[in-house]
């Protein structure tokens, strides 16, 4: 044989090698992709994660078995992977147009059904959808094993590479999804896939033609034993259960999107991969008891770990989004490593006992892949939803232990199960978020807690006696500080002001109730809510009554997500609320999408209205126009409604009625109905609020299935260019003057006088915050005393001034004046500002004025019915 005959045989293999590093790329890259894409299908990150890992599982553990029992019939194995990479690359090209055309069939079948039906429907859909290619994918394991069988690199060393791959691939769209947008990165993958495809077959024809190398069949002979494919399967479940769970835990505490899911999966990838390639030489299986030791280990340090990493990262600075998720996957790969190294090297320790045999591998690598997807869809579907996720650590931890016993016989090991238990035993209960977040709620009490596979709900009273609504531990939904109540009852009170005879409205989302309540001073008003989380339901009912006046027996509450809602049903409403929400969160951007502003369009009736509301402070300027040229799209005469630092993004079906609506909505009500749905602050004062219609201007539009605004906020966040004076600029830039407004709102030359009071007074508010940002302290006090004088019944100028004055209570007392009337002089601006009259009853109390304290204190329970710390 010549030199270079040789030189090619020593060279081929490890291209084959290569070839298959990258094809790891495009598979764990496909698998974080199509998880993040399920994920917005069900509305929730964490059922994407088990659905995508279950099935990728399941489809490579079962095309592994098959693999290995045809490996010896396929002549040509590397032409076999080959087409493999091709099909598989082909389905994922097409996969945004599969998983549309799978959602509208699963919801045309479940149109008249509950959300469970739907549940389940889209769950068997999205599950054998994920399979196909997962299972195709299995085939092409047995097939490089088979090829190289022959050749110096070891089952490990193959497996390893494609691992280590794999990290690469999971990494990946971190990297595509903010520049490119899920779509796109996924084709970009399939052409990659297909690129992989022609090099394998490249190969094969060159090494055939050119070298000598042959393929080897297996020569394992004899009945398999069914004992450790079962026990290596247990072991395939217990990691996933682990991943997943883990998932679920730093998902809370750090990143908000898909990053921490690709961490977590990057990380789980090295331990294996590196694991794989360095430890080949492993061969006495009595030190095979160290693998569930530190498995255990690692499992249960996480769970007692988890309330210091939650508070470091609550208090953590970074510079930029690449600088967190390098600092928080360091402590993710630190937490998780030991015990993924530990299950990476079970495999070549059980592959060697068997001579590195293809068939065999691909059994092994079977079992434990179909281990791996039944420990998935449990930890999904029974663990998470009845027990919640330290409890599927104890199940992952206990599960590794018991099927150790297979092949760890020292006597003191059957031992180890107990004592696992009496470790998790203290972290069993979920740790109070006192404990997870103790910069902002060390003083908190948890009153509630609730989990399922869905979202982890809680409330928290504060010191105070005020209570938080969290979902996902660090999201605010709500409060029911008096300024938060104010703010979750305005979300009502637009929209019906607006429409001249509202019978019915439609809220999407629940939260803590309030929102409801703002509809309350129409009395015969039908009310809607549709809200997911079961927890925020009996949290609204069972701890926010007294600040949402009961309305929870005034509604009808249906579980469901807010988008199949609007699919399914039939109803029409007269007005739709789009409540508040963290738009970078995985999926919650399709509640911004074009989709679901048409789909909200659909549910109106005839000069309904449908408002949209926005927080300012969650947006940067790109993705606010995003946002505005997606529901203009939708409603071309769309207007702009400014409350505070909330926008409202006004569609009708229809024409807006402006002034003449507001005026026959409120027509019949009682005058105390009248100043309740106005905030106490009149029609006037609402309508003074207007910004006019939406602008034309060029930007990208949200769509569900090429989604652009949780990819683009999580960077503009950590890159601190969440600009509110950028974005009150733009606002103010586009605002009609108030001889436009006047004439978009259909004032008459009688009201013209009470509109340009408010208007005027709006404008100097938002001029006022201007000044703020730029520096300007004295200035905007002065914007805002005009404001104030302008309109003085406007809440959010009001509150701008008195807390200005209050913040300066201190420094007046040192001029001479009295503190009594310091304050007094505030609560003539604001007779409901709380900070003032609790500094006031202080100061009465120290006088000894046993009669002021008390009306001080009965004014305050008035305004905050669950506030203990009056003084």
């Amino acid at each position: 044989m010549s030199t270079a005959s040789e030189n090619r045989i020593l060279f081929w293999p490890w291209f084959i090698c290569a070839i298959y590093f990258f094809t790891g790329v495009t598979a764990l890259g496909y698998e974080v992709l199509w998880a993040r894409m399920l994920s917005t299908l069900f509305g929730v990150s964490i059922f994407g994660v088990v659905i995508t890992v279950s099935a990728f599982m399941a489809g490579l553990g079962a095309g592994s078995l098959l693999g290995g029992k045809i490996q010896h019939k396929i002549s040509s194995p590397l032409l076999f992977f080959a087409l493999v990479e091709f099909l598989v690359a082909v389905f994922a090209f097409n996969l945004p147009v599969l998983l549309s055309l799978v959602d509208s069939q699963v919801s045309f079948l479940t149109t008249d059904s509950n959300f469970s039906r739907w549940f389940i429907y889209q769950s068997i859909a999205t599950f054998i959808l994920m399979l196909l290619p997962a299972f195709v994918l299995g085939l092409g394991f047995p097939m490089i094993v088979r090829a190289l069988r022959e050749t110096k690199i070891s089952v490990a060393h193959i497996y390893g590479v494609n691992t280590l791959g794999g990290v690469l691939g999971a990494l990946l769209p971190l990297m595509l999804l903010p520049v490119a947008g899920w779509a796109v990165a996924d084709r970009l993958l399939a052409v990659l896939g297909i690129f992989l495809s022609v090099c394998t077959m490249a190969a094969h024809f060159l090494i055939c033609q050119n070298t000598q190398w042959r393929y080897v069949a297996s020569d394992l002979k004899g009945r398999i034993q069914l004992s450790p494919l079962l026990a290596y399967a247990g072991v395939g479940a217990s990691a996933i259960m682990l991943q997943i769970a883990w998932t679920r835990l730093y998902g809370m505490i750090l990143l908000r999107t898909e990053y921490v899911m690709a961490v977590i999966i990057a990380a789980f990838l090295v331990g294996i991969g590196l694991e794989r390639l360095l430890s080949v030489k492993w061969k006495n299986n009595g030190s095979l008891f160290l693998f569930p030791l530190i498995i255990s280990f690692g499992a249960v340090f996480s769970l007692y770990a988890l309330p210091w990493i939650s508070a470091w990262a609550e208090t953590a600075e970074y510079t930029s989004i690449t600088h967190s998720m390098l600092l928080q996957g360091a402590v993710i790969g630190l937490c998780t490593l030991p015990a993924t190294l530990a299950y990476g090297a079970w495999f070549p320790l059980l592959v060697s006992r068997y001579k590195n045999d293809p068939k065999m591998s691909a059994y092994l690598y079977g079992a434990n892949a179909i281990g791996a997807a039944t420990g998935g869809l449990i930890v999904g579907f029974v663990v998470l939803p009845l027990f919640g996720s330290t409890y599927a650590v104890a199940a992952a931890v206990l599960l590794v232990l018991a099927c150790s016993l297979v092949w760890v016989k020292q006597r003191w090991f059957r031992f180890a199960p107990g004592i696992a238990i009496l470790l998790l035993l203290p972290v069993m209960p979920f740790p109070s978020v006192s404990v997870l977040l103790p910069a902002s709620q060390g003083d908190s009490t948890d009153l509630s807690f609730y989990e399922d596979a869905i979202s982890l709900t809680q409330v928290v009273e504060e010191k105070t006696g005020q209570r938080i609504l969290l979902s996902d531990l660090q999201r605010m939904d709500a409060s029911t500080d008096p300024t938060a109540v104010i703010v979750q009852k305005n979300q009502a009170r637009l929209p019906l002001l607006l429409h001249p005879n509202p019978e019915s409205i439609l809220f999407l989302g629940l939260g803590t109730g309030i929102t409801a309540s703002g509809s309350l001073p129409y009395p015969n008003l039908a009310r809607t809510a549709v809200e997911l989380s079961q927890g925020a339901i009996k949290a609204a009912g069972a701890f926010f009554a007294e600040t949402n006046q009961s309305v929870v027996g005034s509604l009808k509450i249906v579980r469901d997500d807010a988008r199949r809602f609007l699919k399914a049903t039939n109803e029409r409403f007269d007005v739709i609320v789009g409540d508040l929400f963290h738009p970078d969160m995985v999926g919650r951007s399709a509640l911004l999408s074009l989709q679901q502003f048409t789909r909200a369009k659909k549910r109106l009736r005839n000069n309904g209205i449908f408002v949209q509301w926005i927080a300012l402070n969650q947006f940067d300027l790109k993705t606010l126009k995003v946002v505005l040229v997606t529901f203009k799209k939708v409603f071309p005469d769309a207007v702009i409604f400014m409350d505070g630092f909330r926008l409202a993004l006004v569609g009708v079906k229809g024409q807006l009625g402006g002034v003449a609506s507001v005026k026959a909505s409120i027509a019949s009500l009682k005058a105390e109905s009248k100043k309740e749905i106005t905030g106490g602050e009149g029609i006037w004062t609402w309508l003074g609020r207007y910004w006019g219609e939406i602008p034309m201007f060029s930007a990208p539009v949200q769509d569900e299935w090429a989604p652009v605004i949780e990819f683009q906020l999580p960077k503009a966040k950590f890159n601190r260019q969440l600009d509110l004076k950028e974005l009150m600029a733009f606002l103010m830039v586009n605002r009609p003057t108030m001889v436009e407004a006047a004439v978009e709102l259909g004032v008459s030359d009688a009201d013209m006088p009470y509109f340009e009071q408010v208007y005027t007074s709006s404008e100097m508010y938002a001029q006022s915050w201007m000044a703020y940002f730029s520096g300007e302290t004295q200035e905007s006090q002065r914007l805002l005393s005009m404001a104030y004088t302008a309109n003085p019944d406007d809440q959010w100028v009001g509150f701008g001034l008195a807390d200005a004055m209050f913040a300066s209570v201190d420094q007046a007392i040192e001029q001479g004046y009295e503190e009594k009337d310091v304050l007094v002089k505030i609560l003539r601006v604001r007779p409901d500002h709380l900070e003032a009259l609790r500094r006031l009853g202080r100061f009465y109390q120290k006088k000894g004025d046993v009669e002021q304290v008390k009306r001080v204190g009965q004014k305050m329970q008035l305004l905050a019915p669950l506030d203990k710390g009056l003084f």
